[in-house]
């Protein structure tokens, strides 16, 4: 964790804007809060989760939800689409 942080404030010092993954889950492929996620969790970071559009035949339109894979929280910054 702290080579990590150290990395990331030397960059920031260099004007650097970081921005890092939410994260894929643990080892058994369940999403995490990114509270427990490095270097997401940090607050000098931008942190990006995945979402998936679906398809709801009933409609005949589609919604965009999380990621079952990707990790979670209030502190991600922004999601973006991560599945096909």
């Amino acid at each position: 964790g702290a080579l990590i942080s150290d990395a990331i404030a030397y960059a920031k010092t260099k004007g650097a804007i970081v921005v890092v993954s939410a994260g894929n889950g643990d080892d058994d492929g369940n999403a995490l809060d990114i509270e427990r996620v490095m270097p997401a969790r940090l607050d000098s970071v931008i942190a990006v989760g995945a979402l998936r559009h679906s398809f709801d035949t009933s409609y005949g339109s589609g919604a965009l939800s999380n990621a079952n894979f990707s990790n979670f929280g209030s502190e991600l910054d922004f999601m973006a689409p991560g599945v096909d």
